[in-house]
């Protein structure tokens, strides 16, 4: 083989091209972590897209939660009000006396026929009685 200056000079001007190549091969390919973190990149974009889009729904619910609750709310105070102006008309004072006269045959007392007692049971004096001495009329306590 003859080993002329120019063949050794082609011989190694190959070889430095071939192992450039190989070397900008490497270069131009990405190492396996660098596509390992492009995916764990992209999987945490999609996490955080996915749980945004969650919380808008979530808060959406609660939102309309909130105001069905606040309608409730009100629809309970107007009930509230309506039990209460109704209890005020049931105990008035007229229909209780309606009432007791009616179905309890109730009335107030007539003249003499007030009785006080004291605590043992013995007859104090009557309304007439009370009168007929000058004081006031107590019959209502």
């Amino acid at each position: 083989m003859p080993t002329s200056p120019r063949d050794v000079l082609k011989r190694a001007t190959r070889l430095i091209r071939l192992e450039g190549r190989r070397r900008a091969g490497r270069r131009a390919r990405l190492p396996v972590s660098l596509h390992v973190r492009g995916l764990v990149l992209w999987a945490a974009a999609l996490i955080t897209a996915i749980v945004c889009v969650w919380e808008h729904v979530h808060s959406a619910e609660l939102a309309s939660r909130i105001e069905n609750l606040r309608n409730e709310r009100e629809e309970l105070l107007a009930e509230i009000g309506f039990l209460k102006m109704e209890c005020t008309e049931l105990k008035s004072r007229e229909r209780i006396e309606a009432l007791a006269g009616e179905m309890l045959g109730m009335r107030y007392p007539r003249e003499g026929e007030v009785v006080w007692l004291t605590t043992d049971g013995r007859r104090l004096w009557t309304k007439n009685d009370y009168v007929e001495a000058g004081g006031n009329d107590r019959s209502d306590g």
